[in-house]
């Protein structure tokens, strides 16, 4: 019976560490693209190499991430559904 629970601590922990670390991944992918329709919003130039470089940095960015994510959930549907879900609710948010 001690094993059956403390199995079922450990599963509950691991899916919950787990639904936190793709939300955490959701909102970071999220975060990048509030920022980036901020930059794109202020600039009074999209020419401008300033802006260019800021813009140029956050895609960088995000292709890491993006990476890091194919890695992580590629074959995870439930995982991926959370992110969309996350993803889209933060972007919605945007400042």
């Amino acid at each position: 019976m001690k094993k059956i629970v403390l199995f079922s601590i450990i599963l509950i922990s691991v899916v919950s560490c787990s639904n936190n670390n793709v939300k955490k991944d959701a909102e970071r992918m999220a975060e990048l693209f509030c920022k980036q329709n901020k930059i794109v919003s202020q600039a009074q130039d999209l020419h401008d190499s300033t802006v260019l470089k800021q813009l140029q940095q956050i895609e960088e960015e995000a292709n890491k991430i993006n990476k890091e994510l194919e890695s992580k959930y590629a074959n995870d549907t439930k995982s991926m559904e959370l992110f969309a879900k996350t993803y889209q609710e933060r972007i919605l948010k945007c400042k």
